[in-house]
């Protein structure tokens, strides 16, 4: 519903975080669906430090069909969400004329199906200001 309220605890983690971390996962009913909500977005607005979309490996037929990692952000940003970062994986969606600056980084497991853990962590540790 368009005013759902988030739970203290949410706002509270984005408040106290070093970085906020967006994804992976399904772009519309996990990502937007959860940033989307009105107290959610508005700490997201506040919080001073990097906000890092994740994107996907790979568009998730029926949901993302067709988007590069561009698209991806411009619906983010279209349901106002702002990431200051995207990290992608050096094979997967890679952007083109990216709005806002983007990580390469092999995040991919080695079978391309998942982010591998270690890769994504080590992206990720190395945008913390």
């Amino acid at each position: 519903p368009p005013d759902a309220a988030a739970p203290a605890a949410a706002i509270a983690a984005i408040e106290n975080a070093d970085q906020v971390v967006l994804g992976p996962g399904s772009l519309f009913t996990s990502i937007i669906a959860a940033a989307a909500v009105p107290d959610i977005r508005a700490a997201l607005d506040r919080f001073a430090g990097p906000i890092v979309y994740v994107c996907n490996l790979r568009p998730q037929s029926p949901e993302t069909e067709g988007f590069d990692a561009v698209g991806h952000v411009q619906a983010l940003i279209a349901h106002g969400i702002n990431p200051t970062v995207m990290v992608c994986d050096e094979t997967g969606l890679r952007p083109a004329d990216s709005p806002i600056p983007c990580v390469c980084a092999p995040v991919a497991n080695p079978s391309g199906t998942a982010h591998d853990e270690a890769g994504l962590a080590a992206a990720l540790r190395d945008l913390v200001v």
